[in-house]
């Protein structure tokens, strides 16, 4: 990979993520309201989410039992 390959890469991974973190923390926001019914929506919208593109995305490396565990469950961090 060239080296303005690999830092296009690199610049989009930082946006998606940066993306991701300011999506976390509207969520925790709209949680924070205490608004039973935009809870509901969350928390839905996260298990669709989930439902859906969960097993699409293939693992980067071989998983043995204990990255299933995590596979299967979530990691314990927010990202």
């Amino acid at each position: 990979m060239s080296s303005t390959n690999a830092l296009k890469f690199r610049a989009i991974a930082v946006t998606l993520y940066i993306f991701r973190i300011f999506l976390s923390y509207m969520l925790m926001l709209v949680a924070m309201t205490y608004n039973v019914g935009l809870i509901l929506v969350v928390v839905f919208g996260a298990g669709v989410g989930h439902f859906i593109f969960h097993y699409l995305v293939p693992a980067p490396y071989p998983m043995d039992e204990e990255d299933h565990m995590v596979a299967a469950y979530g990691a314990t961090t927010c990202h």
